[in-house]
């Protein structure tokens, strides 16, 4: 597994068949400038096992929840960072996306649980 920043853009990338060496950069590591306030790192992996990786846990220092992530999967995020809490591991801070009021975007603030 090989862990790369993500990279920012205004442009959609552009493949050529037969795809090459650049195929990870351009397709699966970018996403469009509006993100750029995410700072965030992927983790590549050709070996999934069960829809999962691993990492180093510590490593894990905050969640980001999707603008429309469904609210009735909550108990299971919250069962999740409860099961760190009891491995006496650090917990991670939980994020929300917000879609903007008044322009194209969104915002990642707090959650707050209501």
């Amino acid at each position: 597994m090989i862990s790369h920043r993500v990279i920012y853009r205004d442009d959609f990338p552009s493949l050529e068949y037969p795809f090459g060496g650049d195929l990870v950069e351009k397709v699966i590591v970018s996403k469009g400038r509006a993100w750029e306030a995410e700072r965030e790192i992927r983790y590549v992996s050709l070996h999934v096992v069960r829809n999962s990786i691993e990492f180093d846990s510590r490593a894990l220092r905050g969640v980001i929840l999707g603008a429309r992530f469904p609210k009735e999967h909550l108990p299971h995020v919250f069962a999740m960072l409860e099961e760190r809490k009891r491995r006496g591991m650090r917990e991670p801070i939980l994020y929300q996306a917000q879609q903007k009021r008044t322009s194209y975007g969104v915002e990642i603030k707090r959650f707050k649980v209501e």
